[in-house]
């Protein structure tokens, strides 16, 4: 953060610390955050509780992905894709061949890039993976027929690609099911795993288990599992809620899994709920739920096993939240960029 923006923030706020203090805690990173808005990857100061949107990192970009880590960013400007480095962010980076979707690893050393097919041409999935001389080498395209990918997702510790695919009628007439696939990486086949009515969200497993999550139709969440026999699912017991939409979900340690909930549209006569993050048991279905301030439908995860982030990639002027795992409370992340360009207003 420059030094100006430091002095500004002291005096507006009354701020008695010393300079040194507040550049410290722009040390304290918990990641990095996209600005729809300002069209910035932007960085994320400070602490649950205490953290706020710093300045940016990387400006001019469209789209940005970041490593689970943080300490990667896959960025889109004016259609040119790029792989640049947290440390450096405004360096030319890594050149990317052209794709529309992107999806890390769970490790953070692994990615997968894909170039949507037609009726007639397959998709190609393009993995890039970091080796042991820290250095990125692109591994063979795959190819698949894919349909439209509305959910995509990479599970490089089991070497598989997953995808979602709306329900589309066809040119006969007939209806194709939304559809979950799998396409595994050594071999190249792909698998047809679930067809549902939607498809909602889609969650990977956490190491140390083999459950997957589903969003399905009416509220129902699915439980995804490989046996000797193939895949197999469970409902979890839980009670859908009414008037909301499932738009995030994610599986943490602890045989927990968060799920965000956003309300429907409504009329103006009938108020809406807000929006939910729930917590639920895979053992009992039992959950617990914390009313969030702003919408959100992304759970992405922070520096620090313990934090996620919870952002609206529809709504992009939205503000951000943080989920702390460790103690269930969610956090207000002020931009403090905003309030100080605000003046006394």
């Amino acid at each position: 953060m420059p030094q100006r923006f430091l002095i500004a923030l002291a005096l507006t706020s009354g701020l008695a610390a010393p300079l040194a203090a507040q550049v410290q805690m722009e040390s304290v990173r918990l990641g990095s955050v996209y600005d729809g808005t300002s069209k910035a990857l932007r960085s994320l100061v400070g602490i649950p509780g205490a953290a706020y949107v710093g300045m940016p990192l990387r400006a001019g970009v469209d789209q940005a992905i970041s490593s689970p880590d943080g300490q990667w960013h896959i960025v889109r400007s004016a259609e040119v894709l790029a792989l640049v480095a947290d440390i450096d962010a405004n360096n030319p980076g890594l050149p990317l061949p052209a794709s529309r979707q992107a999806a890390w690893g769970p490790d953070s050393k692994s990615f997968v890039l894909v170039t949507p097919g037609t009726d007639l041409e397959p998709a190609r999935f393009q993995r890039f993976e970091l080796s042991a001389q820290s250095e990125w080498r692109a591994l063979p395209v795959l190819e698949a027929k894919t349909g439209t990918l509305r959910i995509l997702a990479f599970d490089s510790a089991r070497g598989a690609i997953w995808w979602a695919t709306d329900e589309v009628k066809e040119a006969d007439g007939s209806i194709s099911k939304a559809t979950l696939w799998r396409l595994d990486v050594s071999s190249g086949s792909v698998e047809r795993i679930i067809e549902l009515s939607t498809i909602k969200a889609f969650a990977l497993p956490v190491p140390g288990s083999e459950i997957h999550a589903l969003g399905g139709p009416d509220g129902r969440i699915l439980l995804l599992e490989h046996a000797a026999d193939g895949w197999g699912y469970r409902d979890l017991e839980q009670t859908p809620l009414q008037n909301m939409r499932l738009s995030a979900l994610r599986l943490l340690e602890g045989d927990r899994l968060l799920a965000i909930w956003n309300p429907e549209t409504v009329s103006a006569s009938s108020p809406s709920a807000p929006p939910k993050l729930l917590r639920y048991s895979l053992v009992t279905g039992i959950s617990a739920e914390t009313n969030l301030e702003f919408p959100s439908d992304c759970i992405s995860p922070l520096r620090g096993k313990a934090f996620f982030l919870l952002q609206s990639s529809l709504r992009p002027e939205m503000p951000l939240l943080i989920f702390d795992a460790s103690n269930e409370n969610v956090f207000f992340v002020p931009d403090l960029r905003a309030s100080v360009s605000g003046g006394g207003n």
